[in-house]
């Protein structure tokens, strides 16, 4: 069995680990791991199993619900096979886990592919602190090259997160924060902790309070003169946005991260509506005399 999803109550999700007889059960081909629950509840006490590892080569780990264990069960024995990580980091999780050691810092080396997703839940709290998910991600984030958050992080927390631990996210390829409104000043400050940033997804916000006090006509010598090491490998933004005085902003901050990010030749975002000034956009960055 190599292919796996659950969508059944979870309080039977248990049943997954042990036979008729209460012996734990291991599923060794088994690579691709979805637990899936349609009506989101979970039981009032999470199930302990035994120790047992039921999937020790396992690749694609997604959960479609909050964690369903007060262990690591799904957790042993596959950090060195693990690739995919998609789960929500509520508290109770990330305490869970985080007795057992899962996820101590250099554990995880081949995974590559990082989606921390939100669910909403009447019946808990499913919104970590930050300094709980900071350790979390910075733990995880050593061989990460994509990372996709679907959560709700304030720009601040996931600046202060990248400049606090750069050696963490320094193979990180692929940002995608599209609910995380950033300024001009959080995405330089972003790509001065990631090095091997190729594209970033997020929301636009305004210039920043750092960069208010310069002269727009000093802008470009500003960011050149404070930014000019980073942005190497940086080519693509899919900035959220709108018709409007945004469509602007992102021209301006395309064309300062442009004098800076010699291979930014692209802007795109998810609304149809603004294809053709993302596409005016690129073609300025392609044709400029600093790209």
């Amino acid at each position: 069995m190599a292919d796996f999803e659950v969508e059944h109550h979870l309080n039977s999700v248990t049943t997954l680990f042990s036979d008729e007889r209460g012996k734990g059960v291991v599923y060794p081909n088994m690579q691709f791991l979805t637990l899936a629950d349609r009506c989101g509840l979970i039981p009032p006490e999470l199930p302990c199993t035994k120790h047992v590892a039921p999937f020790p080569n396992l690749i694609s780990l997604k959960l479609d619900i909050l964690y369903p264990f007060g262990d690591d069960v799904l957790f042993r024995g596959n950090s060195a096979t693990l690739q995919l990580m998609e789960v929500t980091p509520d508290p109770v999780f990330l305490t869970t886990l985080n007795s057992y050691k899962v996820f101590d810092e250099g554990k995880y080396k081949k995974l590559r592919h990082l989606c921390l997703t939100e669910m909403v839940n009447e019946y808990i709290d499913t919104t970590a602190p930050a300094p709980l998910m900071t350790k979390f991600l910075s733990n995880l984030a050593g061989s990460v090259q994509t990372m996709d958050l679907e959560i709700s992080v304030e720009a601040k927390d996931l600046v202060a997160m990248v400049a606090a631990d750069r050696q963490a996210f320094r193979d990180l390829q692929i940002l995608k924060a599209r609910s995380t409104h950033l300024s001009l000043f959080d995405i330089l400050c972003l790509l001065k902790g990631l090095p091997s940033l190729v594209r970033l997804d997020c929301s636009v916000a305004d210039m920043g309070p750092e960069l208010d006090h310069v002269a727009p006509e000093d802008l470009p010598d500003y960011v050149v003169s404070n930014y000019s090491d980073i942005g190497k490998h940086f080519q693509t933004w899919r900035a959220d946005f709108s018709r409007g005085s945004n469509y602007s902003r992102v021209t301006v901050y395309a064309m300062l991260l442009g004098v800076v990010c010699p291979k930014f030749t692209k802007v795109e975002s998810p609304h149809t509506s603004v294809m053709g000034y993302c596409e005016d956009i690129s073609k300025a960055l392609r044709s400029s005399a600093f790209s």
